[in-house]
Parts: C-alpha cells; structure tokens; sequence
C-alpha cells in the first residue's frame, strides 16, 4: 500500500504466514514497532485488519466513520492487545475507511 506507505513514511512491509489467507500470507506494514495494518489477500478483494487500543477505540468512536464499521468495532471482541477488527476492502470507499483507521492508530 503506497499510499500508507508514504503518508508513515518510513513504513516496513513484512510478509507472514496465514492460515486463514487464501494465498497463504499476510502483508504486515510496520512503523517503527508499531503495525499500523494487517493486509489479508483474497480472491478479487483484501481484508484489512487492524487492532485498536482503548485510546484508538475512542478516537475511531468519535470520527466521521461509516455506522457499521463503528458497529463492528464496538462488536469487536477484547483482547489484551485491543479489539480486532477485519474489514472487507471492495471499493474505493472501502480504502477511504481503511485510510482512515490507519491514520487513527498512527496518531495514538
């Protein structure tokens, strides 16, 4: 993703091993220590998958975000790391909310 890429710059792309991937990989891109998204290729489209503090949990919350991914955040089961939320990026709409999340877990 470019276009992360250059709006963190300097971004780290790192490729892992996933079971649930139809292509047997995920796309990590890192800044610093920190993932800023999870990239998850399909078949025509990709999961874009992000893990959100308590902070970014509340930032997102407050934002200008479509209704149904704040439904699916507050959905989202609670982990130690956060909540996890995967979305299906189809569209260009669907890449304006996969900006947008990344932008909010790169300001906390």
């Amino acid at each position: 993703m470019r276009i992360i890429e250059t709006l963190h710059a300097p971004v780290t792309q790192q490729w892992q091993p996933a079971k649930t991937s139809p292509t047997g990989l995920f796309l990590r891109l890192i800044r610093k220590k920190r993932t800023i998204v999870y990239l998850i290729p399909s078949e025509g489209y990709f999961l874009t998958a992000f893990v959100f503090g308590e902070k970014a949990t509340e930032a997102a919350r407050k934002s200008n975000l479509p209704p149904p991914v704040i439904a699916a955040l507050n959905a989202a089961r609670v982990y130690a790391e956060g909540r996890g939320l995967r979305l299906e990026t189809r569209t260009r709409d669907n890449m304006l909310t996969m900006l947008k999340l990344a932008e909010i877990t790169m300001t906390l």
